[in-house]
């Protein structure tokens, strides 16, 4: 699990197009299937600027990025009363 985190978070092996699954490399470029993202744009931890490179090298047609203004959620309610 050490060594996945490493390659996956670390080295951004999958986003690189080097992340080697049996004998094939693999990355965005592969995926053959539909893909959406949604970006927070108040997320510090995955901002549009990190998903974007990932998904502009999705082939064409197969991925699409939607931006979300986010929201404070029903536990963490901070209007004071």
């Amino acid at each position: 699990m050490r060594e996945i985190f490493h390659w996956l978070y670390c080295e951004n092996r999958l986003c690189a197009e080097t992340l080697r699954i049996a004998d094939r490399t693999v990355g965005p470029s592969c995926l053959r299937v539909p893909t959406l993202a949604i970006a927070n744009t108040a997320d510090a931890i995955a901002p549009r600027a990190s998903i974007s490179p990932f998904i502009d090298a999705i082939p064409a047609g197969h991925a699409r990025l939607i931006e979300h203004a986010g929201e404070i959620g029903v536990a963490c309610n901070t209007s004071q009363s």
